[in-house]
């Protein structure tokens, strides 16, 4: 294979259908994924458009149940397994019909997100939290006139600009940025856990209707 033939891309997605886009857009100027990495994807040039579809399987595609999964999955819809990492295994067909997903799958990559983006929640929550506890201390040091110290002996030349600053505010330029990364990362795994639910609701349901047969119906017994 040589270097002409290949293509390789660096890229980070949050979510599937983002990183489905960039695969589909090669897979139009036919390129085949052959091999893919965190943020790094091999492809290669070829004489055929092709089409991808990215799962979650919840654990290694290599454990037996889910070898048997793709196996089955490539021969009955005549797809091509051209990829693994980590819990996600990438599918591709010829021409330009995306592979569809099952009810299951769909549902795994919900489940994943959803756990996402309740973990990434939590998170901003205590940011949050602490930003705040931080804004009133900030405010009561202030009022108190209170700042570092210039104490050579007890502070470390490279902390030197600590000196003569409230120590509150010192912490709240560390805290505003953190809790501003992590809720932009919660909402964009809320945003991808919104679209997996549109394209899988939850089931509703279903309320076990009595069947009447007129006089043949049994009566319960008291």
């Amino acid at each position: 294979m040589t270097e002409k033939n290949t293509e390789k891309k660096i890229r980070a997605f949050f979510g599937v259908e983002t990183e489905e886009k960039f695969l589909n857009r090669m897979g139009k100027r036919k390129f085949l994924l052959i091999k893919t990495y965190p943020f790094f994807y091999i492809f290669k040039l070829t004489d055929t458009v092709w089409s991808y579809s990215a799962e979650w399987l919840d654990s290694s595609p290599d454990t037996e149940d889910n070898k048997k999964y793709i196996a089955e999955k490539c021969e009955n819809e005549n797809l091509k397994c051209c990829g693994k990492r980590s819990c996600f295994v990438y599918f591709a067909s010829e021409g330009e019909t995306v592979p569809e997903k099952s009810h299951k799958a769909l549902n795994r990559i919900k489940k994943r997100y959803r756990s996402l983006s309740v973990f990434w929640s939590v998170i901003s929550a205590y940011l949050t939290g602490l930003l705040i506890y931080n804004i009133i201390w900030a405010n009561k040091f202030s009022d108190m006139g209170y700042k570092v110290h210039d104490d050579t002996a007890e502070i470390e030349r490279i902390f030197i600009f600590v000196v003569g600053k409230n120590p509150a505010v010192l912490f709240l330029y560390l805290v505003i940025p953190l809790t501003a990364l992590i809720l932009a990362i919660s909402v964009l795994y809320w945003t991808e856990f919104a679209y997996w639910f549109k394209k899988c609701p939850r089931n509703k349901k279903k309320i076990k209707q009595l069947n009447y047969n007129g006089e043949n119906n049994e009566k319960p017994q008291l």
